[in-house]
């Protein structure tokens, strides 16, 4: 397992160790229990062979029987309570992954946009408890949410069962002098119905003040801070949303890579050259940790209660209910008591596996920013080394973008019901680091400015580029020649002619009026000398055609 992001190296725990702990103490108490009930029947087993007849040995027998699989369930359980603790305590739950992402990152973004938090809303399932509990009910967190609702559900069935038990009481009194019971055995008919009553009674009290302790005391704070900035003149934005998270490398914590989600709602095109409109956003979280807390009142409440319950229960039913019934035959009475101690226990048990649900719900606390970018995507045309004659040259088609960045920065404090299940955003509260890391991502972001779009230039001293201009200059040359016999058509230069020669003129052969040759007699006055390639150029020409020289 991989200890670098495990648990252990977080120090979290879930379930704490005084849980596992109060687990193997109760499992051994139930097999302690069991083993004494196992040699009280045994006795009393032995002392009732001397003296019974053929029916009351088959009698008891069948209740000794009976009772061995009692005990031999609550020896299983007890345990079982045992192994698993003892397990938990040498080898805790380690994820590799602790803790895992949002479940949902656009409500994450939502809560930093809008200050507020969709789970805080109506929840349909708390209405209900809002009579008995208050309004405060809609700020439970979802972990906690599940637990709440099953002590409200709870808490409305116990109503119900003592108002059921309330009347079997009246009915029994109205007929007791059918049922042909005595003033003297009424209180032993009835106690075990009160005694379900006053459980009933003492769990509902249990669930009530837990649910009163669940309930949030106040709204938590979903306030961030909010910057805004201008930017133009950058590249693509999809370069924006890779760079981001390699600078902010800086602010990771102890090694552990930071927590990066990327939500692009909308960007045109990947395609260079494109244009259009750009929008998205990008949660940047430090490795979150987690919160040390001594654990809610309410869960050390229900651990207490939930482990008393089962005690007592599997007590009555090892040392009274199966004494009891290997001493006389089964009666009402001896029938209430047993199904006293089941409701007992049974309520335990309930209250432990709500007591574990609680204590696995672990909270964290990290720093996070949300970067949300929107804007416009230009293309942009870029040449560079165009010449009149020559062809060597380079161009670029990259893509513009001007931007608003907004940022929103604070503290996050999230929560999973377990290690290895999805967190939930709670509340956000800006600290002394939400400014630290503005100020960071809004320089960071200026840097990146500076990395525009620049042209790709040419390497003038490559094989490549000597061999083209190589190309070009015989192009030029021939091109150069073509041209000077077209426009002379033959006329010789002036130091070739002699003194007072003039140059024969063209014939018109053209019957539309053109002419073959030279429009005019040749004039020296008309030409002039180019100093770079020594040919002869007209005067008015301001760039020789032969080699390119602007004069």
């Amino acid at each position: 397992m991989n200890e670098g992001y495990s648990s252990k190296r977080l120090e979290v725990r879930r379930p704490p160790i005084f849980v596992t702990l109060a687990q193997i103490v109760a499992g051994g108490l139930t097999i302690l229990f069991c083993v004494m009930a196992v040699f009280s029947i045994l006795n009393q087993f032995r002392r009732l062979l001397r003296f019974s007849g053929d029916y009351e040995l088959t009698y008891t027998t069948l209740i000794a029987l009976v009772a061995m699989g009692v005990i031999l369930i609550y020896g299983i359980q007890g345990l079982k309570f045992v192994i698993s603790g003892i397990s938990e305590w040498i080898s805790p739950l380690r994820p590799a992954k602790v803790p895992e992402d949002y479940r949902d990152y656009y409500e994450v973004a939502h809560g930093f946009r809008q200050r507020t938090l969709n789970i805080y809303g109506d929840d349909e399932t708390l209405k209900k408890f809002r009579w008995i509990f208050g309004y405060n009910t809609r700020f439970i967190s979802p972990a906690r949410k599940a637990i709440f609702n099953d002590l409200g559900k709870s808490l409305g069935g116990r109503i119900s069962g003592i108002i059921l038990l309330v009347i079997i009481v009246v009915v029994f009194f109205f007929m007791r002098d059918q049922l042909g019971i005595s003033g003297s055995s009424t209180s032993r008919w009835v106690m075990p119905i009160l005694l379900m009553v006053a459980v009933q009674l003492a769990a509902g009290a249990v669930e009530l003040v837990v649910g009163f302790m669940m309930v949030p005391r106040g709204q938590p704070s979903t306030t961030a801070q909010e910057s805004t900035e201008h930017y133009r003149g950058f590249g693509h934005p999809s370069q924006i949303f890779a760079r981001l998270p390699d600078l902010a490398i800086p602010l990771r914590w102890e090694g552990f890579l930071n927590r990066v989600y990327k939500g692009a709602d909308q960007i045109s095109s990947p395609v260079v050259g494109d244009v259009g409109n750009f929008s998205g956003f990008l949660i940047i979280e430090r490795q979150p940790k987690a919160e040390e807390q001594a654990g809610p009142l309410s869960g050390y409440i229900l651990l207490a209660v939930g482990w008393a319950f089962y005690i007592i229960g599997a007590a009555i039913q090892l040392f009274a209910v199966i004494p009891g019934a290997m001493d006389g035959m089964v009666t009402i009475p001896l029938a209430g008591l047993f199904f006293l101690g089941l409701m007992i226990s049974s309520n335990g048990s309930r209250f432990v596996r709500r007591t574990r649900s609680l204590f696995e719900i672990v909270r964290f606390r990290s720093q996070a920013i949300l970067i949300e970018l929107e804007g416009n995507l230009f293309r942009s045309d870029i040449r560079v080394g165009k010449s009149m004659v020559d062809s060597i040259e380079t161009s670029n088609v990259a893509v513009r973008s001007d931007f608003t960045a907004r940022f929103w920065t604070a503290e996050l404090v999230s929560e999973a019901g377990r290690l290895d299940l999805p967190r939930e955003l709670l509340a956000l509260e800006p600290t002394g680091d939400s400014q630290q890391w503005m100020q960071f991502f809004r320089t960071e972001i200026n840097k990146l400015r500076e990395e525009g779009v620049k042209p790709l230039g040419v390497d003038l001293g490559s094989a490549e580029v000597q061999q083209v201009v190589q190309a070009n200059v015989g192009v030029s040359a021939m091109r150069a020649g073509a041209i000077e016999t077209a426009e002379l058509h033959g006329a010789p230069r002036v130091e070739e002619l002699g003194a007072g020669t003039q140059p024969t003129p063209a014939v018109n052969n053209d019957p539309f009026g053109g002419m073959t040759g030279p429009t005019q007699p040749y004039n020296p006055a008309d030409y002039k000398e180019c100093p770079r390639c020594a040919e002869m150029v007209r005067v008015r020409a301001k760039v020789c055609r032969f080699c390119g020289h602007e004069f």
